[in-house]
């Protein structure tokens, strides 16, 4: 049963990689599978549980790329090392990003309870070393929410700015241009 679905999340992934979201059904992943269309909704009850466990797995991929660039690190530089392992994540899985964070859906979490009740993994990773620079003193006395969605935001804007191709098609300096406006807001945020 487990390589059942593991199987169908393996098409669906396939298909979503290459097609994106529109190009997902119940019928055609049943289809690739070799199993009946009724046969999938044991395994996941429409198409939105069949999406929704693939942008999971975008999740946590990214979750993973932000733990690993903080891993036993605190500090400034270690803020500018998350960010750039978001951008890493965009850059590396266009077609994740883009259905994460630039197409709305209805099962996303809300500012500002959602994100005080710490139910973001990925925005947990930034609030704690936020909350960490803040207490050491490198940025000023701040609502460590509030400076996390400052931060948060600006990445997101800029990283969206190229994915929707504001910034030409040339990954370097798109990345140079992004740690440069980071670190601009960085320098708003010290003390």
């Amino acid at each position: 049963m487990a390589d059942v679905r593991k199987r169908i999340c393996d098409a669906t992934r396939t298909v979503f990689m290459n097609e994106g979201v529109d190009g997902i059904s119940m019928r055609r992943i049943a289809a690739s599978v070799g199993i009946t269309p009724t046969a999938i909704y044991r395994h996941f009850t429409d198409k939105n549980a069949l999406v929704t466990a693939i942008v999971d797995e975008g999740f946590s991929i990214l979750e993973n790329k932000m733990r690993r660039a903080t891993r036993g690190r605190t500090g400034r530089d270690t803020l500018m090392r998350l960010l750039d392992g978001y951008v890493d994540f965009a850059l590396a899985y266009p077609q994740y990003y883009d259905f994460m964070f630039l197409l709305p859906r209805t099962d996303v979490r809300r500012y500002p309870e959602d994100f005080r009740r710490r139910e973001s993994a990925t925005f947990n990773i930034l609030l704690d070393i936020v909350s960490e620079v803040i207490e050491s003193g490198e940025f000023r006395q701040d609502d460590a929410l509030e400076a996390s969605l400052s931060i948060w935001s600006h990445a997101h804007g800029i990283v969206s700015l190229y994915r929707c191709g504001r910034f030409g098609d040339h990954p370097i300096r798109f990345r140079r241009s992004f740690r440069r406006s980071v670190q601009r807001l960085f320098d708003g945020l010290v003390s």
